[in-house]
C-alpha cells in the first residue's frame, strides 16, 4: 500500500469516528463545581444540550416500581 493510501484510509476512519462520536458528560447542579467548571470550559455550555433531571414525586417513585417489582418472580409477595 501507498503512503497517500494508507493516509486517506486513516482521513475516512477519522471522519466516520468524528461523526459517530457522542459524550456524555454529568454533573450535580449542587454546590459550585458546575459553576466552576463551566467558568473553566465555557463550551461545557455554550455547545451542548444541558438536560435537567428534576427529582420525581414518592407517588411517582412507586407507582414505577411496583409495577416493574410485580412481574419479578425472585421476591416474596411480603416484598413486593
Amino acid at each position: 500500500m501507498g503512503k497517500s493510501l494508507v493516509s486517506c484510509f486513516f482521513r475516512l476512519r477519522l471522519t466516520v469516528y468524528t461523526l459517530c462520536l457522542q459524550v456524555v458528560l454529568c454533573f450535580s447542579p449542587v454546590g459550585s463545581a458546575l459553576r466552576v467548571r463551566s467558568r473553566k470550559f465555557p463550551a461545557l455550555a455554550n455547545c451542548t444540550n444541558i438536560d435537567w433531571f428534576h427529582e420525581w414525586p414518592e407517588e411517582a417513585l412507586l407507582s414505577v416500581s411496583q409495577k416493574f417489582l410485580s412481574e419479578v418472580d425472585l421476591l416474596t409477595v411480603k416484598c413486593r
